[in-house]
């Protein structure tokens, strides 16, 4: 199982005030600052009252995150899953009245924001992928296409920008691309990826990653298709496939980059992403090395989600609850390494100073995919 993304701090000075009817928020970002999900978790479970029976989705989807974070992936997937019911429940009551008061008060159940969502069950993908519970994932990852097209077809051309997860649509290619009959739906998978990320490129100025474009040629060249290999070739040039390794086993590193955007109410209702500068990464184990690249910029998706939303008039009244305890971006790097005892690390440089964070001792399977996650905030 992945290691928690855990530095040991002192936790009871954040836990003091956790009874009170505040919201947990200020001290959860506080104790995901000093490298402890668990105090976080702690915080969040001490102060659900806080979030009162208005704010029950919005509680799971934070505990949910913070379990993940935390390495208990078993505990995250359950949280998921009851916070996708509820969800389902909530819209199946057809609320339709605001969600907030012009004061920012709550009137209503918490439904989630569009993006948020979408993310709910990417999450849930994670989890389950890390778990080695490849169907349950994929079934996650229609669910967030099926969340992310929910606004879409009512308002006209594009009404909402973002309507496919380039994140969730690389995953589930990923999961089939294990050679065999999977290559296939791994191809479609990857080309839909590809998509996506013309549309993230657009909108969120996110770069398409060039692990992507290599899997796209490998997998062409691996299938004989050979007037596709030329295209992508042609568009790209002619990349390094990124061969599975014989007999080895292959590194999935997430890197969670940053706190959530916070939603603000002046000049006028958006949210304000956190600024930070983005950081180099290499993922290394033994002599073998590549470098993570940005999947998903959620600052951004929320920003540009929350804009097309109240253009279309579908926000109603002032709501601030926003799921804070998102990552303010993912980053992957995928590496084949021999099996056996493997330690690799993770070489960070943000702004000039370089990180050296210890990912643990691996003891890796032939062909196994091992999921591992470090968090940066």
């Amino acid at each position: 199982m992945p290691r928690p993304l855990v530095r040991p701090i002192l936790t009871a000075w954040l836990l003091v005030a956790a009874g009170c009817a505040e919201m947990p928020t200020q001290r959860m970002d506080a104790a995901l600052r000093a490298g402890d999900p668990r105090a976080a978790l702690a915080l969040v479970k001490a102060g659900q009252a806080a979030y009162g029976p208005q704010g029950r989705l919005l509680f799971l989807m934070d505990q949910g995150a913070l379990q993940h974070y935390a390495g208990d992936l078993s505990a995250s997937a359950q949280t998921v899953d009851e916070a996708a019911t509820l969800a389902g429940q909530l819209d199946a009551a057809s609320i339709r009245q605001p969600a907030g008061r012009e004061d920012g008060g709550v009137t209503a159940p918490y439904r989630g924001e569009h993006f948020e969502r979408v993310l709910l069950p990417v999450l849930g993908l994670v989890d389950d992928a890390a778990l080695g519970q490849d169907a349950a994932a994929l079934a996650q990852a229609r669910q967030a296409q099926d969340e992310a097209m929910q606004d879409a077809p009512s308002a006209g051309p594009d009404p909402v920008a973002y309507r496919d997860d380039a994140l969730a649509r690389y995953l589930a290619a990923m999961l089939h691309d294990s050679g065999g009959s999977g290559l296939d739906e791994a191809y479609r998978g990857y080309q839909q990826a590809d998509a996506a990320f013309d549309a993230y490129g657009k909108l969120y100025a996110t770069p398409k990653p060039q692990r992507l474009k290599a899997d796209l040629q490998r997998v062409a060249q691996a299938l004989g298709k050979d007037a596709d290999l030329a295209h992508w070739r042609g568009r790209d040039g002619d990349l390094a496939p990124h061969e599975p390794l014989a007999g080895g086993a292959e590194l999935v590193l997430l890197v969670y980059d940053g706190l959530a955007p916070v939603k603000m109410a002046l000049p006028n209702l958006h949210f304000e992403p956190h600024a930070a500068p983005l950081p180099k990464g290499r993922l290394v184990a033994g002599v073998r090395t590549t470098v993570m690249e940005l999947y998903e910029d959620v600052n951004a998706i929320a920003g540009r989600d929350l804009k097309d939303r109240l253009a279309l008039g579908t926000v109603k009244g002032i709501d601030l609850r926003s799921w804070r305890s998102l990552p303010g971006r993912v980053w992957i790097a995928r590496l084949w390494v021999p099996s056996g005892e493997s330690r690799p690390r993770l070489y960070v440089d943000q702004g000039g100073y370089t990180q050296t964070v210890d990912l643990g001792d691996l003891t890796l399977k032939a062909g196994e995919r091992h999921f591992l996650f470090h968090g940066l905030y």
